[in-house]
């Protein structure tokens, strides 16, 4: 029952990982953690019936004489209609007074659009502070109306919710990453030590959920500028409707061929596509990316457009491989765009509209097809014109 080991039990109720948040829970409820109520209620409400069903125990062995109500409480978004119903009747009968908002919570989590509408609007008269829980967790309702409906509710119980929430509809459907950290509704820590993936770690600073939008030519700048900048290659949308830190990974091609490339783990700052000058015909060449393009091949149509890059400079993408043999050492690199990868890269660009008869690594068309085999893509480039 050490205090000390409250807070960091009580950090846990927020953890990503259910198995987390119901051992934190039974932890708290055992220690009979009274800093705890609060946390533990809000969790009441968790789409999780576990961690429900384990925030109500715990709630129970810290209060014993509402074990009953708490029980009820968490039954009240379960998905049978008859147990929400049975709760909210049973709630009522605890505590008479507030028989109209138990039953309004339980409509709450109804199947029916309009029922949940006309819950929440009830919810916003009725003015209980025990109504904010269960509509933050409705915030993220499929339903537009509904949503609506919550954020008034909200605001008319806790005027200073109104403020807060003016925004949430264009958060809740997405908006750009850049924007949002701006605004300080989320915290973003990125890095990498590859070439093709950025590792973003983030978090929303707000209770509400909301939708982080990545798009096609987002610029991430290294905060070492000897290291080469980084641009998406596909849109990335990140959905936030829990607290802790969300793990995502961001497929990237590198921008620069003069710099280092980033061997260690380097930390990154994102910049607007508009921050690049021949941004449109990149954004064009992205866009037409498929998956099954390799990384090579991608990051050759970059490089042709970014820096006109002739076939012997994408030869500064590399492949190293180390011996070691007893005390010494060596290495060995060959060079993963060669001309099949390059003609590759030359056809994406075409095919986005981009005349790639006035780029650079024209000049570089002979060198390129003597090295390609017999087949459609050599076809193709022997016959552009």
């Amino acid at each position: 029952k050490s205090p000390e080991a409250v807070e960091p039990l009580i950090a846990k109720l927020n953890d990503l990982a259910p198995e987390v948040v119901i051992a934190a829970a039974t932890a708290l409820g055992q220690i009979q953690a009274q800093k705890a109520v609060q946390p533990l209620t809000s969790k009441l409400y968790h789409f999780d019936k576990e961690i429900r069903q384990a925030a109500a125990k715990a709630l129970g062995e810290i209060i014993p004489d509402r074990a009953l109500f708490y029980a009820h409480l968490a039954n009240l978004n379960d998905p049978d209609q008859a147990v929400r119903q049975a709760s909210a009747k049973a709630l009522g009968q605890i505590a008479p007074s507030k028989a109209s908002l138990y039953f309004n919570i339980a409509r709450l989590f109804d199947s029916d659009r309009a029922v949940r509408q006309a819950a929440a609007e009830t919810l916003g008269q009725i003015k209980s502070l025990e109504a904010v829980q269960p509509l933050i967790a409705k915030l993220s309702d499929p339903d537009q109306p509904v949503r609506q409906a919550i954020v008034k509710a909200l605001g008319k119980i806790k005027p200073e919710n109104a403020a807060m929430l003016k925004d949430f509809e264009q958060d809740f459907k997405g908006r750009h990453i850049l924007d949002l950290l701006n605004d300080k509704k989320i915290e973003a820590k990125l890095s990498t030590r590859s070439l093709h993936r950025i590792e973003c770690s983030i978090r929303r600073l707000v209770w509400y959920p909301l939708k982080v939008e990545i798009p096609v030519a987002t610029f991430f700048l290294p905060q070492d500028s000897s290291f080469c900048s980084m641009v998406s290659t596909k849109a990335t949308s990140i959905v936030l409707d829990k607290d802790g830190w969300l793990d995502v990974p961001i497929a990237v091609v590198c921008v620069n061929i003069p710099r280092y490339m980033p061997w260690r783990m380097e930390t990154f700052k994102i910049l607007p596509s508009s921050s690049y000058s021949n941004v449109d015909d990149l954004v064009k060449l992205l866009q037409s990316l498929k998956a099954d393009y390799s990384f090579p091949v991608q990051q050759a149509a970059v490089w042709i457009i970014t820096h006109d890059a002739r076939y012997k400079t994408l030869g500064a993408l590399v492949e190293t491989t180390y011996y070691r043999s007893g005390t010494s050492s060596s290495s060995e690199s060959r060079r993963e765009i060669c001309e099949h990868e390059a003609a590759q890269a030359m056809q994406i660009c075409d095919m986005a509209g981009i005349d790639i008869t006035g780029q650079a690594i024209w000049e570089d068309r002979e060198t390129i097809l003597q090295g390609l085999q017999d087949g459609e893509l050599k076809t193709w480039l022997k016959s552009k014109k």
